[in-house]
C-alpha cells in the first residue's frame, strides 16, 4: 500500500490547478455555442454567417451566459434528479434505520446512523462530527464507522479563489492499514459548472463538467487514469427544467447505456415521473417505470411506483412532530407474489 506524501498533495493540487481552468475553457468555447444553436437556431445561423468572414465569433470570446439569458446552476449528477428522487427516494425497503441529527450552537454537528437489514440481521452504522466556520468557509468532518473505518473531510470554500470549493478526503481501515486520499474541486461559474476528483493514491482523475441557458443544460463526464493517460469511461447527459416539469437524457458506460426520464409537477398536491433504460450491450429489453407522489397535507405524502418487470413500491412519510420523521416503504415482486420475496422498511430521522 501506497504512502501518502507531501508529494502526492502536492501532485493533486496541480493536477486540480490545471485540469479546472482547460476545462472551463473547453465548456465555454464548444458546449456554449452547441447549446445556443440548439436553443436559438435561426439567430445562431444568422451570426455565424455574420462572421463567416474571417471575423471571431461573438460567443467564442463571451465571459460567460449573460446575453444568453437565465442561468443555469446544476451539476452533472443534477441532470433528471427530480424524476430520480422520485422515483428511488423515500423508500427504506430491507432494513430498519435510524439517524439522530443535532446542532450545537457553537456549530458543531453530530449526526448517528444505524441501519439493520431484516434479511442478515448485520447492523451497520456511523457517528460523524462535523465543524463549520460560516466567516471562513471552513468545514471539517470526521466519521467513524462498525466496519472501522476512520473517515475525515476537510471543505475549502471560496477560500482560494471565487467560486472555486475544494475538499480533502481520507480514509483509513486500521486493521489492514488501507489508505485512501482524494482532493475534489468544484468550480462554480454563471455558465459552467466543473467538478474534478483525483484519488491520489489510484492515480484515477474524474470530471464531470456542465453548461447551460434558459433551462437548457448540457453536460458530460469522464474518467482518467493520470500514470498513462487511459479513458476509464465517459458519459453525457442534456436536459431541460422549468417550474412545472422536467426532462432527461443520459448516455452512460461510454455510451452504451442509454436512458430518458421526465418529471411532472401536475399540481401543489401531485407529482409523476417516468424513466425508460436500454442497454445496448445487454438484451433488447427496454426497461419502463413509473411513479407518483401525492402530498396529503403539510405533514405528511406517500409515493408508488412500478416497474414492467413487475415490481411494486410502496412509501409513507410523515413528520410525526417537528424534528422527528417517520419513513415506512414496501418492495412487492408482483411476479412472486405467493412467494417470499417482498421486502419492508421502516426509517426514523430525529434532529434539532
Amino acid at each position: 500500500m501506497r504512502e501518502i506524501t507531501s508529494h502526492h498533495v502536492l501532485e493533486a493540487f496541480n493536477v486540480a490547478k490545471l485540469a479546472l481552468p482547460a476545462i472551463h475553457t473547453l465548456i465555454h468555447r464548444h458546449l456554449a455555442i452547441a447549446l445556443y444553436a440548439v436553443c436559438s437556431p435561426k439567430r445562431y445561423i444568422q451570426e455565424d454567417r455574420h462572421y463567416a468572414g474571417g471575423q471571431e465569433h461573438p460567443f467564442l470570446l463571451a465571459p460567460c451566459f449573460m446575453t444568453l439569458g437565465r442561468f443555469v446552476y446544476l451539476a452533472f449528477n443534477d441532470i433528471g434528479k427530480p424524476a430520480k428522487d422520485l422515483l428511488t427516494k423515500d423508500y427504506p425497503v430491507g432494513g430498519v434505520k435510524l439517524e439522530v441529527k443535532t446542532t450545537t450552537s457553537h456549530g458543531v454537528t453530530f449526526k448517528v446512523n444505524g441501519q439493520r437489514d431484516l434479511r442478515s440481521g448485520l447492523v451497520l452504522g456511523d457517528i460523524e462530527a462535523k465543524y463549520t466556520d460560516k466567516a471562513t468557509g471552513i468545514a471539517i468532518t470526521k466519521a467513524w464507522t462498525t466496519a472501522n473505518h476512520v473517515n475525515s473531510k476537510i471543505e475549502l470554500d471560496n477560500n482560494l479563489a471565487k467560486g472555486l470549493k475544494v475538499e480533502l478526503l481520507t480514509s483509513l481501515l486500521p486493521s489492514i492499514k488501507d489508505k485512501a486520499f482524494k482532493v475534489n474541486a468544484t468550480y462554480k461559474q454563471p455558465h459552467c459548472h466543473t467538478v474534478a476528483t483525483m484519488d491520489v493514491l489510484k492515480n484515477h482523475l474524474h470530471i464531470t463538467s456542465v453548461t447551460g441557458q434558459n433551462g437548457f443544460a448540457l453536460g458530460g463526464e469522464m474518467s482518467i487514469n493520470t500514470r498513462d493517460g487511459k479513458v476509464l469511461r465517459y458519459s453525457s447527459a442534456f436536459g431541460y427544467s422549468n417550474r412545472e416539469y422536467s426532462l432527461a437524457l443520459h448516455a452512460t458506460n461510454n455510451l452504451q447505456s442509454y436512458a430518458a426520464s421526465y418529471y411532472h409537477r401536475i399540481n401543489p398536491q401531485v407529482e409523476a415521473s417516468g424513466k425508460a433504460m436500454w442497454d445496448a450491450q445487454g438484451s433488447n429489453v427496454v426497461v419502463l417505470e413509473v411513479g407518483c407522489k401525492y402530498q396529503v397535507d403539510k405533514s405528511a405524502f406517500v409515493k408508488g411506483r412500478i416497474s414492467n418487470a413487475g415490481m411494486l413500491g410502496i412509501a409513507y412519510n410523515q413528520t410525526v412532530r417537528p424534528g422527528i420523521k417517520l419513513n415506512m416503504g414496501a418492495s412487492v415482486d408482483t411476479t412472486r407474489l405467493n412467494e417470499n420475496a417482498h421486502k419492508l422498511g421502516i426509517a426514523i430521522t430525529m434532529g434539532n
